[in-house]
């Protein structure tokens, strides 16, 4: 299936208001779609970190996924605007810092 066709089935699905808002495509990576830059940049690096959490968690043993209510919670948390500003400036911070800010 070509990228055009592929974005043709997802976008549907992707719309917001509609779980899930991100997606793990088998060879295609993921699709991560967000209300505005700021929560999809959140959401893309979250994904990237929660791998890695889960990779070493299963290092330890096993465990189950979240309830939908821990989920519901912890968007809630997260995607509020405290942790979701204080994450933006961090990242901000460190591409700036990596000559990769905005405006360059």
């Amino acid at each position: 299936m070509g990228p055009i066709r592929l974005a043709a089935n997802l976008l549907p699905s992707l719309r917001l208001g509609k779980a899930p808002l991100v997606g793990r495509l088998a060879i295609h990576g993921a699709t991560v779609v967000g209300l505005d830059v700021r929560e999809l940049v959140f959401r893309a690096i979250a994904m990237c970190q929660h791998a890695e959490y889960q990779m070493r968690a299963l290092a330890l043993g096993s465990f189950g996924p979240l309830t939908p209510g821990e989920t519901r919670l912890a968007a809630a948390i997260n995607l509020s605007p405290g942790p979701l500003s204080r994450a933006w400036d961090y990242w901000t911070a460190r591409a700036e810092q990596a000559g990769a800010g905005p405006g360059r």
